[in-house]
């Protein structure tokens, strides 16, 4: 069996995708930033915006899909984003150039080098010999001493792994360092009167396993359909997308196990397949995005050598007209 992934520039990837809307008929507005949503008591029927000129017009339609990723833009307005309990690192990294590689068919691999209790680093080849490599831990750890500079942080860590260390003892940092703190968040709601939650706006997790291109290109293929069922119907009401969101809810919260399992020193992924060898074809079918199939069972295994969080009640559809409990 032989395994592939394929990495790509987020620009030039995100680029495709708008570019193959548009052919498919897809209405585009660059350069154009989403200000406020539109409502009619508690229905959202679209939104203001403001062009790059400062024009300001409003656009309406029967449904508004929340596509702001990570900015999270209802989640944030609403009051609906949910911190996770665990899961609060921050993300230091760079890109490299003509750093070391792999030979051969190796030559692209994604390599997660692990920084023992503390973090892990990333390391993914793209093309022209550039490599984005970046440190992920815990804020308190990467800040010790006061250092704030992000350079200094990065290389320092650098030092932490001999793998790393090895890999960047060629090639050159571009000079640019970023930083992304806390960044993994929840909404209260995946779906409201006139508006649904996609992609990362609905959840977003560490990124140690890549899920969050996978759930968001999920989540547009469950929500595309879903609303096509509900045109056809005459039926856009929140209940539409309990389904959806559900749906959603499981996938995020079998990918949160992986990851929080990951983060407890005393797991490894070895031990339990050595005890239990059939369960690495589970694992496999999770990270690669099978995140929807029950793992209950391979939960159950994990537990017997760390605890593993309990699902967090988030995500549904908030349906005004249907009381609840808080």
């Amino acid at each position: 069996t032989v395994a592939q992934t394929w990495q790509v520039l987020r620009s030039e990837f995100d680029q495709m995708l708008l570019d193959n809307a548009r052919e498919k008929g897809a209405e585009v507005r660059e350069e154009t930033t989403v200000k406020r949503l539109l409502m009619e008591g508690d229905r959202v029927v679209g939104v203001e915006a403001t062009d790059k000129s400062g024009r300001t017009y409003e656009v309406r339609a029967p449904i508004t899909l929340d596509c702001s990723g990570k900015e999270a833009f209802t989640s944030n307005r609403n009051g609906w984003r949910m911190n996770d309990p665990y899961l609060n690192k921050i993300a230091v990294w760079t890109y490299y150039k003509d750093s070391k590689r792999g030979v051969g068919i190796d030559e692209g691999d994604t390599t997660v080098a692990y920084v023992p209790d503390k973090g892990w680093f990333w390391h993914i080849p793209q093309h022209n010999g550039m490599t984005s490599v970046g440190v992920v831990a815990e804020g308190k750890y990467l800040t010790r001493g006061g250092v704030k500079d992000l350079k200094a942080i990065f290389h320092r860590e650098v030092e932490e792994n001999l793998w790393i260390k090895d890999r960047l003892s060629v090639g050159r940092s571009t000079g640019d360092y970023y930083i992304l703190s806390e960044y993994s968040r929840h909404s209260r709601y995946g779906a409201a009167p006139g508006l649904v939650l996609v992609g990362d706006a609905f959840a977003f997790l560490d990124p140690v396993f890549s899920s969050g291109v996978m759930l968001a290109l999920k989540s547009g293929h469950l929500v595309g359909e879903t609303i096509h069922a509900g045109l056809l119907a005459g039926d856009l009401s929140p209940a539409r997308f309990a389904t959806y969101c559900a749906s959603m809810r499981q996938g995020v919260e079998n990918m949160r196990k992986l990851v929080y399992a990951f983060y407890n020193p005393a797991f490894s992924f070895r031990e339990v397949i050595q005890r239990y060898p059939d369960a690495a074809g589970e694992i496999t079918d999770c990270l690669s995005g099978d995140v929807n199939k029950d793992f209950s069972q391979l939960w159950r295994r994990f537990r017997e050598f760390v605890p593993l969080p309990d699902d967090l009640p988030y995500g549904e559809p908030l349906d005004s007209a249907v009381p609840r409990s808080e």
